[in-house]
């Protein structure tokens, strides 16, 4: 009986992981994919498919965050495996949540912008969060509010309401997205702004922030002066 002839995929995968463990950063993107693969299949040779996802998603970030259903009918990868690779996508996002998340909110812009866009990745409908924030500015916990075109700005006043008396919330983050386009508020995004605004501040709450993200940029309602106007408006009511 002949030996098997060896293939040069033979050992591939210890191979890789051995390259990864010295330094990830020098693995090519295909590489990346590839070892990422290799948590979904965990036997065959791996390297065709890696090289064609990254021929057309580009990234190993863009094929985590594509449809499952897209993913699953490309290649051969079928159902199962794309929603391991969705899995690892929302274990990813999760971990990257934690990361951003700022010790105490409002304490740096920058970081809130950051921490919102993690919130947002790869999400296809509008979904509105509220964050409920002590009197320090500490989270207390993050709510989704409204996901999609079904719910009423009633609605979603309403629950804001409800979920603040819940924690006992002092200070509210409101967030939302603009999937596929601007962050820039619409006419609506204001007068839901101010209703949300005049409703809390009845109770003795607090909207600190708005925040819009959109496809490649977060607008700022705090940054951009309008909830100092809204703080205006109310001790002038509150005034006569």
């Amino acid at each position: 009986m002949t030996d098997r002839k060896k293939s040069p995929h033979d050992g591939h995968r210890s191979r890789m992981r051995e390259k990864a463990a010295k330094d990830i950063e020098i693995l090519a993107e295909h590489e990346i994919m590839e070892l990422v693969l290799s948590y979904v299949f965990v036997r065959g040779n791996n390297n065709p498919l890696a090289h064609a996802l990254i021929k057309k998603y580009k990234t190993v970030y863009n094929v985590l965050h594509a449809p499952a259903g897209e993913l699953a009918e490309f290649y051969g990868i079928g159902k199962a495996a794309a929603e391991k690779l969705r899995q690892i996508h929302l274990l990813y996002k999760r971990i990257m949540l934690a990361e951003k998340a700022p010790k105490v909110f409002m304490g740096s812009p920058g970081a809130m912008k950051e921490y919102m866009q993690v919130l947002f990745m790869n999400l296809t409908e509008e979904h509105l969060y509220a964050l409920y924030l002590d009197q320090k500015y500490n989270l207390i916990n993050k709510e989704l509010i409204c996901a999609g075109s079904k719910n009423s700005a009633d609605v979603c006043l309403e629950r804001i309401v409800q979920l603040a008396f819940k924690h006992s919330a002092s200070n509210v983050i409101l967030a939302h997205n603009h999937p596929q386009a601007a962050s820039a508020p619409s006419a609506a995004d204001n007068r839901l702004t101010k209703r949300i605004f005049m409703a809390l501040d009845a109770c003795r709450v607090n909207l600190l922030e708005h925040f819009i993200v959109g496809e490649s940029d977060c607008y700022s309602y705090y940054s951009e002066g309008i909830i100092e106007t809204l703080i205006e408006e109310a001790a002038r009511r509150n005034k006569n």
